[in-house]
């Protein structure tokens, strides 16, 4: 998985780790936030993430239980109780994982699975395959049924939210409590949830996979980790945060250059802080982006937006 850096919006991956080797349990090291940041959400480097017990979507298992943790944001990882990496060999498993861990906890029907991880194949091959790779996965995580994070009989497959951690539902049930609340009503909980979005969706869902349904799924994520980042540039600029807003607004950016309304938010925090040239310069990125990648001009409010800035001169 990879950090939303302050000093750096790329997003590298983490480091490797190999089978039976111990790792950190959410299987993600925090970024470097700036001191202003770390004073607002009140969240130190390397503490645990902010408290989501408030939000009763969000799955737990019950404690005293053996939980296993799967890690879905960039190469997926399973990690066992005992904190040790259990390696799922083939590409066609961590793709089955991947799917169960999309349904969010409901058992999906074989015939399902069958048919959108081996679409072209006959149904006795692709029953054939869901078998190999359903004890890939059993064999990987080396428990009995009783301990086992899948729930699985004759028709249907599925993860045991009772003993699995898994990043996604995390990310889904934390945007989830927060959908219906406007921008402008955003406080500092709900920012802290936000970042804590942020440090589980920090990579592509399934990185490393291929498949056509799986494309759909991260593009998706993709754009559920976008709008968390708009999320914080709204509430930041709320807040008065503007350095902060400005921020989140490029990180957001480097994901997809041709949002013309986070240009705009950066050119108008410039402008708020008083710094017209930097607000002219975002202008100008803003208009070469969108020529070169889609052929148009600048909207006539970012337009308009520019015509203040040299109106101040």
């Amino acid at each position: 998985m990879c950090a939303v850096a302050a000093a750096n919006p790329s997003l590298p991956a983490a480091s490797p780790v190999g089978p039976g080797e111990r790792i950190d349990r959410l299987g993600c090291v925090y970024d470097k936030v700036t001191a202003v940041e770390q004073s607002f959400v009140g969240n130190r480097i390397g503490s645990p993430p902010p408290d989501l017990g408030s939000f009763r979507r969000i799955r737990q298992p019950k404690e005293g239980v053996i939980v296993f943790t799967l890690i879905t944001f960039g190469g997926l990882r399973l990690i066992r109780p005992d904190s040790t990496l259990a390696e799922v060999p083939t590409h066609r498993a961590q793709a089955f994982l991947l799917f169960l861990a999309l349904h969010q906890g409901r058992a999906v029907h074989r015939e399902t699975i069958c048919a959108a991880l081996w679409p072209g194949s006959s149904e006795a091959s692709a029953r054939a395959q869901l078998r190999k790779s359903l004890w890939r996965v059993k064999s990987a995580a080396g428990t009995d049924q009783d301990g086992s994070p899948l729930i699985c009989n004759e028709y249907q497959i599925g993860l045991n939210p009772a003993r699995i951690w898994v990043d996604l539902w995390q990310f889904t049930d934390a945007m989830r409590g927060l959908e219906l609340k406007a921008d402008a009503t955003l406080n500092i909980e709900d920012a802290k949830v936000l970042l804590h979005a942020l440090d589980l969706n920090r990579d592509a869902f399934g990185r490393g996979l291929f498949d056509d349904w799986l494309l759909i799924e991260q593009e998706a994520l993709r754009e559920a980790r976008i709008l968390a980042m708009e999320r914080l540039v709204a509430f930041h600029r709320v807040e008065g945060h503007l350095a902060q807003a400005i921020t989140w607004a490029q990180r957001a950016l480097k994901l997809d250059p041709l949002r013309e309304h986070l240009h705009m938010s950066i050119i108008e925090c410039r402008q708020a802080m008083g710094d017209r040239a930097l607000a002219m310069r975002q202008y100008y990125d803003c208009a070469d982006v969108l020529r070169r990648e889609i052929g148009v001009a600048p909207s006539r409010q970012i337009q308009r937006l520019f015509q203040s800035l040299t109106d101040d001169k």
